[in-house]
């Protein structure tokens, strides 16, 4: 992304116009840049004026509209971040000294990109990935939000770093599954091959090696590490849809962003229940059936959207 585009985009968060999408990738780009301690050059004011102008604006309005603390809560703590990096100058920085790029997946959709220095990144549906016109010359550095799976080029000078919301994941040269969706509870890295430092501001400070994954728990704020077969947590790349013991809620998630759909559970308990399935290049028809079958639920779909209720329910 070009800094004109970026800066463009940035004016478009401020006045509340942005699609989901871009609110992605704005507010995880620069929560990941609050490290960055720069003062503001004078020339540079009317930039720090303009924006913090445009973002005051646009929190006291949507503070007017918005009913629940939580999300009103969760608003301020982007707009502050956001009034941070604009005082600190780290915009400044960034419109004025490097290009940026971003590669982006639809719902439903994948794709595969090779960066510069001949790494290559498989990109799950719904996730944003970015990375500056500096990558390559001292270091590797990208910012991704949602899952990815990276298989980096060894480059024992120039580490390579991986930036989500809640963790870094550093690596000079090997495989690795991150699955970071912003809304999730839990933030995941997995390994395939190779060995990578997962770490953050807290208390996570971990190695990871082949078939070990790290999930951190955002709410509260802790992490597990433990042994699992690293290829179920890349499934996604060969079309393959794994449910592996999780509950109806979580599985609904993946399949929203699977399929691009809207899935509401409805019913008592129906949200904890363990699914278990795999599915090989999936219709959604499909996969409801099976559920459907496996677990007792029915489910009514109209376009898309599709309501889970338990079977013996109206």
């Amino acid at each position: 992304m070009k800094k004109e585009e970026l800066w463009l985009l940035i004016e478009k968060y401020a006045d509340g116009k942005c699609n989901r999408e871009e609110e992605i990738f704005v507010e995880t780009y620069f929560e990941n840049c609050q490290e960055n301690n720069i003062q503001l050059p004078e020339e540079a004011a009317i930039i720090k004026s303009r924006m913090y102008g445009q973002i005051k604006k646009t929190i006291q309005k949507r503070a007017r509209n918005l009913k629940l603390q939580k999300q009103r809560k969760v608003f301020l703590k982007i707009a502050a971040a956001l009034l941070f990096i604009i005082g600190c100058g780290t915009v400044y920085k960034l419109l004025n000294k490097q290009e940026f790029y971003t590669e982006t997946t639809a719902l439903g959709e994948k794709k595969t990109i090779s960066l510069p220095d001949g790494s290559v990144v498989s990109l799950n549906s719904a996730t944003v990935l970015s990375y500056s016109s500096g990558f390559n010359e001292k270091n590797r550095e990208v910012t991704l939000s949602g899952e990815a799976y990276f298989e980096v080029t060894h480059i024992k000078e120039k580490p390579f770093i991986v930036h989500t919301k809640h963790l870094n994941t550093k690596v000079l040269g090997t495989s690795f599954n991150i699955n970071a969706y912003n809304g999730n509870h839990n933030a995941k890295v997995s390994v395939t091959t190779g060995k990578v430092n997962v770490y953050n501001t807290g208390a996570v400070n971990e190695l990871l090696i082949k078939n070990e994954q790290l999930s951190y728990n955002i709410p509260n704020q802790k992490y597990t590490k433990e042994h699992r077969n690293s290829a179920n947590d890349i499934a996604w790349k060969d079309n393959v849809i794994l449910l592996d013991d999780i509950d109806l809620e979580t599985a609904s998630k993946i399949l929203e962003k699977w399929f691009n759909v809207s899935i509401a559970i409805e019913g008592e308990g129906l949200k904890s229940k363990r699914i278990f399935g795999k599915y090989k290049n999936p219709i959604l028809d499909d996969v409801l059936e099976s559920l459907e079958f496996s677990i007792g639920i029915k489910a009514l779909r109209t376009n898309n959207q599709i309501i889970i209720k338990k079977k013996n329910s109206s």
